[in-house]
Formats: C-alpha cells, structure tokens, sequence
C-alpha cells in the first residue's frame, strides 16, 4: 500500500488531503475517525500521519479500516426480498438493519448533542434534534427487543411447520400493533427531516455537524427499507394466510397495500 492509493477503493491522491476534506469527501470515513478517536473536527486540517502521529496509532492501521469503509458504503442490496425464504429475510434484517440501528445509535446520540451544545445558540433547532434523536432511539430499543424475541421466533417456527400450515391467526393481528409502532417511529423521521430541511447542513457546519446530517440521512434510508421489509413483505405473507390483511400503516418509505392479495399503488406514488 503507498501513499496514493487506497486497496480496491479508486480513491487516490489521500496524501494530499487532511483528515477533514477526507470526512467532507467521504463522510463514511468519520466513522473510522470517531472510532479512534482521530479529530477531523477542530483537528481536521492535519494529515492522516499527523492525525496519527499525535495520538499514536498505526498509521497502516487505520489506512487499512478506512479501505474496508469505503469498500463497504457503496454495496447496494440487490436481493429480491420477496423471493427469499423467511428464514433469509429474518436474519437480513437482523443482521443489516437492527444490527446498523445498534451500530450507529451510540455516534448518533452523541454527535447529536455535541452539535447541539456547541451550535445551539446559532441554530436552536439543534436542541429539538438532538431530543427527537433520543426519542427515536427510545422507541426503537424495545420494537428491536420485541421483534426478536417474540416475533421472529414465531415466524421461523411457522416456516418450519408442515407446507399449508396456516400461522396462528391471533398472533397474526398482533401486527397491527407492532406496525403502528412502525408509524410511530416514521413521524419521527418526518420530525428530524424538517428539523435538518432534508438533511441539509447550513453554511457554518463544522466537520461534527456534516457527520451528523449524513448519519441521521442513512439511518433515515435504512428504516425506511427496514420497515418496508417487515410491514410489506415479512408480515404480509402471514397476513395472506390468514386471510386477513393487514392495511399498511403511514410509517416511511413507500407501502404498498394488499388487497385479496394483489399489490396495489404505492402511498408515496413510487
């Protein structure tokens, strides 16, 4: 590895940069920053090596975490959720989604009172945010907690169970609840959407305040697609047989209704 170029990444010319144009260019590398402690913030126009330097890390070290990060954002989800088993898409969104939720909440909660402590007077939407951040994660660490120890665990003995086995119709309407709660936690996202206008930093962002707008944007698109997942796939299919469907709740993302089966038009007209 030299100086230029990072492995299996096409980002190239990173001498030049400071830590700080590297989190503005690529925000996915604040996270390595944060993670070892490296300030591209205040400290943002040092170099890598200097960065490290000051705090003694391995400089190959952190080159190396910071390859992996950026191997990793661009990878998009081509699988075809309705086409797997239950199997597959429970440990899915297990695995990706509420593993990223637990990933990113303790940065997120943090970066979001960081920002509103030092730009609350110039911006004082900042202290609603960072209290609208916590409610989101308030609500998710039980629906979290629920899903995988009551819900999940249902669904996979169901879809052990013998071919026309039809699911349990009374924990089939439980949910209703559970995608109310889904709702619940959508109107929050639309709270956080105004609150940034679109995850949109003003002209005064610092490095913290850029990172904390690009975080709450992705952990926005992953709900939406979480919660996509759940209300149209995973709890459709148990709606369907029982026969009794589900009308989707006006959660994030586009929904799309089942009626006798059969997809009808997105709410979000996508």
């Amino acid at each position: 590895m030299n100086e230029h170029t990072y492995p299996s990444t096409e980002i190239s010319g990173w001498q030049d940069l400071t830590v700080g144009q590297m989190a503005a260019r690529h925000p996915q590398s604040a996270r390595v920053f944060e993670t070892h402690g490296i300030d591209y913030c205040c400290g943002g126009k040092r170099s890598l090596r200097e960065a490290c330097e000051k705090l003694g890390l391995d400089l190959e070290m952190i080159r190396a975490d910071l390859a992996e990060a950026l191997r990793a954002a661009p990878l998009a989800r081509e699988t075809d959720w309705e086409r797997a088993t239950i199997a597959e898409l429970i440990d899915h969104i297990q695995t990706d989604h509420h593993g990223f939720i637990r990933m990113e909440k303790p940065r997120l909660i943090a970066l979001a009172h960081k920002v509103a402590r030092v730009h609350g007077s110039r911006h004082p939407e900042l202290e609603a945010l960072a209290a609208t951040v916590d409610d989101v994660f308030l609500e998710l660490d039980p629906h979290l907690e629920k899903e995988e120890r009551a819900l999940f665990p249902a669904f996979r003995k169901w879809a052990q169970a013998a071919p026309g086995t039809p699911p349990d119709a009374a924990f089939a309407k439980h949910l209703k609840g559970l995608e109310e709660e889904h709702a619940g936690i959508g109107k929050m996202l639309e709270t956080i959407q105004e609150l940034t206008s679109g995850f949109q930093p003003p002209e005064d962002a610092c490095n913290s305040y850029l990172a904390l707008f690009h975080g709450l944007e992705r952990l926005n698109a992953d709900l939406h697609e979480h919660i996509h997942e759940e209300n149209n796939i995973l709890h459709a299919r148990m709606a369907r047989a029982v026969s009794a469907p589900i009308a989707p709740q006006s959660g994030p993302g586009p929904v799309t209704a089942i009626r006798n089966g059969d997809p009808a038009e997105t709410c979000c007209g996508r």
